[in-house]
C-alpha cells in the first residue's frame, strides 16, 4: 500500500473525507489503482458530491474486473442523488448489459 493511500485511509476513517481526498489528488498516478480510485469515489459520496463519485464510479469499471456491473450501478445511484437523470439512466442501462448484473448488488455497499 502506498504511503499516500494509507495516510487517506486514516484520514477516511477519522471521517476527513476531505482530508483523505488532499492526499488521493484525481488524475496523480499512473496507471489507476483501483483502490485509490474507490477510496476516491467514497470521499466524493460521503461528502455529497455526487457527480464527482459517479465519474470514479465509473472510472473503476472502466478498469475492467468482476466488478464493473457493481459500479456502473453505484454510478448510476449517484447520479441519480445529483439529479441527472439521463446520464443516471445510462449508467444502469450499462449496468444491466453485463452479465454479472444483479439489480440488488448496490444494497450490498
Amino acid at each position: 500500500m502506498s504511503g499516500s493511500l494509507s495516510k487517506a485511509l486514516q484520514r477516511y476513517n477519522a471521517k476527513d473525507y476531505a482530508g483523505a481526498l488532499r492526499h488521493l489528488p484525481p488524475g496523480r498516478q499512473s496507471p489507476p489503482v483501483l483502490d485509490e480510485i474507490l477510496l476516491i469515489a467514497q470521499c466524493h459520496a460521503k461528502l455529497e458530491q455526487y457527480a464527482d463519485a459517479a465519474a470514479f464510479y465509473l472510472k473503476a469499471a472502466d478498469l475492467g474486473g468482476p466488478k464493473q456491473a457493481m459500479l456502473r450501478a453505484l454510478a448510476a445511484n449517484m447520479l441519480q442523488q445529483a439529479d441527472d437523470s439521463f446520464a443516471s439512466l445510462t449508467a444502469a442501462r450499462n449496468a444491466a448489459r453485463s452479465d454479472e448484473f444483479d439489480a440488488n448488488a448496490n444494497e450490498t455497499y
